[in-house]
């Protein structure tokens, strides 16, 4: 009627403009190679040829290209993160497993992430909420002084490894004592074994 009539909507224009970032695809087409092949090889997987391998990597690191790990843990299942709890990293023991832990797992491509446990129970809770939640591959957890707050991650599917010097309570998850190994670079190169099972 005699309104003001309405216009009809416009349409936001997006910039254009790429992002900067290198994708898989940029690393693929330089290489040669299809996106798997570039995936297999950046990865570390089976079926590309050293050769192949260390020219993909070289591109990759001309491009400046970063994988993205989110991405690939949702695809594959893994995150390549272990939890590793421990009572206190002030504890000179502590310390020095936590960093044969970190030589061992980093050389095979996993982060760590080191949780201390509190005095108190809510909290220890909490905690161990907040890493489930990031789904670790696996969780090492170094003499627990309540070895029966991690059973409910073992019931939810998470893989946990208790690391005791003595008996472990009521836990009947896997249990490695740490006299079994003569030094804390062999326990941590046996944990990178279990993880790869």
């Amino acid at each position: 009627m005699g309104g003001p009539q309405k216009e009809p909507a416009k349409r936001v224009r997006r910039s254009s403009s790429k992002s900067t970032r290198t994708r898989l695809a940029d690393v693929a087409r330089e290489a040669g190679v299809s996106i798997a092949t570039a995936s297999r090889a950046l990865s570390g997987a089976a079926g590309v040829s050293l050769e192949q391998r260390q020219r993909i990597l070289a591109i990759a690191e001309q491009l400046d290209y970063e994988h993205n790990p989110i991405g690939r843990s949702l695809r594959s299942g893994k995150t390549n993160l272990i939890g590793v709890w421990v009572e206190s990293i002030a504890n000179n023991s502590s310390a020095r497993l936590v960093s044969a832990l970190t030589d061992s797992l980093h050389s095979h491509g996993y982060d760590i992430l080191v949780t201390e446990y509190s005095d108190d129970r809510a909290e220890d809770a909490s905690r161990i909420r907040s890493l489930a939640r990031r789904r670790p591959d696996y969780m090492v957890v170094l003499h627990p002084p309540r070895p029966e707050a991690f059973a409910g991650l073992v019931e939810r599917g998470h893989q946990v490894i208790m690391i005791s010097g003595g008996a472990a309570g009521s836990w009947s998850g896997p249990l490695i004592s740490v006299d079994s190994f003569p030094s804390r670079r062999e326990l941590a190169n046996h944990l990178v074994e279990l993880g790869h099972k």
